[in-house]
């Protein structure tokens, strides 16, 4: 399998357009489609973009060797979160809930902990490491229900 053939491979299991996938790493879907279509070579920029953006493993990409994606750890989709809560319009209801559990205080938590194991059922410590166990990943809960794109409407 080509560079160009794994980028499409890359691109086809997160699901995205040639534009959006394009989009992220900040080149234009015609030089996406090029490279997948082994017309261009995978620069060097392109190859650290995909990475980067993607979580995409450097030595499966240029060699197929390894796994496609590489591990993510708490502090990755923490950093991932805080870039995207960056680059969203203020008023996201991402950054509207992010702020208001910033200002959150210690005996608010401990509240909010104790709602959030009621709704889930959980009684013990035992069952909350259970728990985490058994939920699915960021991208599993995506592909069980997508993100819904809609127009904004006023309702009433």
């Amino acid at each position: 399998m080509t560079q160009g053939e794994r980028i499409k491979e890359v691109r086809k299991s997160l699901k995205l357009t040639l534009e959006k996938f394009g989009e992220k790493i900040g080149v234009k879907k015609n030089a996406i489609s090029a490279v997948e279509n082994n017309r261009n070579s995978l620069s060097e920029q392109m190859a650290k973009s995909v990475c980067r953006e993607y979580n995409v493993n450097e030595t499966w990409l240029r060699t197929g060797e390894g796994e496609m994606f590489l591990p993510v750890n708490r502090k990755t989709k923490i950093e991932k979160l805080t870039n995207q809560l960056l680059s969203e319009e203020s008023d996201s209801f991402k950054n509207r809930l992010v702020s208001v559990l910033a200002d959150l205080n210690e005996n608010e938590w401990e509240f909010l902990e104790k709602k959030a194991m009621q709704l889930c059922g959980i009684d013990e410590e035992d069952d909350i490491n259970k728990l985490y166990s058994e939920l699915p990943a960021g991208k599993d809960i995506e592909k069980e229900y997508p993100p819904v794109n809609s127009d904004k409407k006023d309702v009433g």
